[in-house]
């Protein structure tokens, strides 16, 4: 019997769309686990996703793109076969990836950025000084709790 090339990691349904995690079985060392995204049976654009042993994998979709990530790089694909993808590397580790009207807010270990609408060019900036610990939305308002218990809200209307 012959080991799968990879396994299914997670299935997430969205609207009509059907996205498969899947994980590479072939590892080429112990530090790496790659993981590729299927979006209604093909394989998203974009290069391998490899995110270090240790860090779980997480999603996000917001139309028309998938986010993945694990530790400091975000991937982005299209759901659809019209848009290609990217990646964006960070400073810190990326907790979550959240759309923002035309712009889009990454919540970091420690801080926060708001990037252009092509998820190319940070465009503003929040440093924390603390490591966050929980996050939240209420309408234009991103809630970040620290180490501390610390809780620091961002009003992003003007954005």
């Amino acid at each position: 019997m012959t080991e799968r090339a990879s396994r299914l990691y997670a299935i997430l349904l969205y609207g009509r769309d059907v996205v498969c995690v899947l994980e590479d079985n072939r590892q080429a060392d112990g530090q790496w686990r790659s993981f590729a995204i299927d979006v209604n049976g093909r394989r998203a654009a974009g290069e391998a996703r490899e995110i270090p042993v240790g860090y779980a994998p997480r999603v996000a979709i917001h139309p028309p793109y998938i986010f993945f990530w694990g530790s400091a790089t975000v991937w982005w694909s299209s759901l659809d076969e019209s848009r290609s993808g990217g990646a964006q590397t960070f400073s810190e580790d990326v907790l979550a990836v959240y759309r923002l009207r035309d712009s889009w807010v990454v919540v970091t270990e420690l801080g926060v950025a708001v990037l252009d609408g092509a998820f190319e060019r940070q465009v503003r900036h929040f440093s924390i000084g603390e490591v966050i610990v929980d996050h939240k939305w209420t309408g234009d308002v991103l809630s970040v709790e620290d180490l501390e218990g610390k809780i620091i809200a961002f009003d992003l209307s003007s954005i």
